[in-house]
């Protein structure tokens, strides 16, 4: 299915709904609207009306609901369109009071509780047993898509400490790269023992095409600074400093983070 075509209704079409509720995303406590419900179908040209309900369209796929042969569970994808999920006035709202409360231009969705259920039949409320998750970690971001990984819910009022420290981890564990004044250079860890692969000359990965890995430097805000003040060059050590470095066009390129995160990344506005 694609997810930037809407997909429009006919006999007996299985419809998959989502409702998201961000009340539960840690890190901060929005206002106003918090459940969000969606849908990648629309009835002709309008929105999905379900059970006295509107699903407002965006494009979205979701998989990974069956469990592993070892009785691992579950570990589902949501696959979003960026262009769609950003013309959700809701969400850009989500977006912004994210924003004015933490101060990081990226919406961070860790927490969110997801609702996922189908039905093929909008005029009765026949429907498959709803499942619920909750947002883990951002796995990738494209130019076009942004794609969550979801956990399953356990009942977030019932989440303890551990639970609460898995889905908070927004930082890398890796060791960056440090500047060294007496050689006027910078000192690596081998990527074996923690080390990001950033330039490191003994990585086991292949980042040889990582752009400009010499001649950019950031600050721990992950502002690029100038190469007389490389001395500063640090990383923020969450994801965004990860995507600056490895994939700064949003390619959707696989990001070295070895840690359990949900990326501060959140689409442009303009949805680019």
């Amino acid at each position: 299915m694609s997810i930037t075509t809407s997909q429009v209704l006919g006999g007996n079409t299985l419809t998959t709904m989502i409702v998201i509720d961000f009340s539960t995303c840690i890190g901060f406590t929005p206002t106003g609207t918090t459940t969000l419900r969606m849908s990648a179908n629309r009835n002709g040209t309008a929105d999905i009306v379900y059970d006295g309900n509107t699903y407002k369209y965006v494009g979205f796929d979701v998989s990974g609901f069956r469990n592993e042969i070892n009785g691992a569970p579950p570990k589902p994808t949501l696959i979003f369109d960026k262009g769609s999920l950003i013309n959700n006035s809701d969400f850009t709202a989500l977006w912004d009071q994210y924003s004015a409360a933490t101060g990081n231009e990226f919406f961070d969705a860790r927490g969110a509780k997801i609702q996922i259920f189908r039905t093929v039949n909008l005029s009765t409320t026949q429907q498959t047993a709803i499942q619920e998750y909750v947002v883990s970690q951002v796995n990738k971001m494209t130019k076009t898509t942004i794609e969550y990984e979801l956990a399953i819910s356990l009942g977030v009022d019932r989440l303890g400490n551990e639970s609460v420290q898995t889905l908070a981890a927004n930082r890398c564990s890796l060791r960056y790269r440090r500047y060294n004044s007496t050689t006027a250079d910078f000192d690596y860890t081998d990527e074996n023992a923690g080390g990001c692969p950033w330039n490191n000359p003994t990585t086991i990965s292949d980042w040889s095409a990582v752009p400009d890995k010499t001649i950019r430097f950031y600050n721990r805000q992950d502002t690029e600074i100038l190469a007389i003040n490389k001395a500063l060059d640090q990383c923020s050590y969450t994801v965004k400093g990860c995507q600056l470095r490895f994939d700064p066009n949003n390619d959707g390129l696989s990001l070295p983070l070895n840690a359990l995160y949900s990326p501060n990344i959140n689409p442009q506005k303009s949805g680019s």
